[in-house]
């Protein structure tokens, strides 16, 4: 909890049920963005985790599955970027998160 991780490169890791409560993720990678489209690895896996109160601003989270993280709001996700590709928790619309609202 409260971990500093900004401007790393998450795209591969395995953080089902991992704690990000008030993790610094800014400017970090999760995404699939600018990756090559015949990479064909699963990408980041975060089913169960906790993201209460984490800072994503400017954090790439596109085409990662957040439907099943917990803690997540549509301001969080409305700072970070991402695509046609990344899907939200319930109660989360990717035109909400596009504008923060």
């Amino acid at each position: 909890m409260g971990a500093s991780v900004r401007n790393a490169f998450l795209y591969d890791m395995d953080a089902r049920g991992a704690d990000f409560t008030e993790a610094d993720l800014s400017g970090s990678m999760l995404g699939q963005h600018g990756r090559s489209p015949s990479n064909s690895r699963p990408g980041v896996r975060l089913e169960a985790a906790v993201f209460t109160v984490a800072t994503l601003r400017e954090t790439d989270l596109s085409g990662v599955d957040l439907s099943k993280v917990r803690g997540l709001t549509r301001g969080q996700v409305g700072a970070a970027i991402s695509d046609e590709g990344t899907r939200f928790p319930p109660g989360i619309s990717a035109s909400q998160a596009a504008r923060g609202a």
